[in-house]
């Protein structure tokens, strides 16, 4: 997960995973375990040399 400015907030998976669909679940924290303020932030993932890239949008 980014903000807007391009900073990470967290990192949810990394490594090689199984292959097929994946869920995962993200708890609306970052790294350090704080409260990510509502707002919009963007979601990236990289698999099998695709990037996709969306807006999460966080409310509280």
């Amino acid at each position: 997960m980014a903000t807007p400015c391009g900073r990470r907030i967290r990192r949810l998976l990394d490594g090689e995973g199984s292959q097929g669909m994946q869920r995962v679940i993200w708890d609306g924290r970052d790294d350090l375990g704080s409260r990510v303020p509502a707002g919009l932030s963007l979601a990236r993932t990289d698999a099998s040399g695709t990037r996709a890239t969306r807006i999460v949008l966080v409310i509280r």
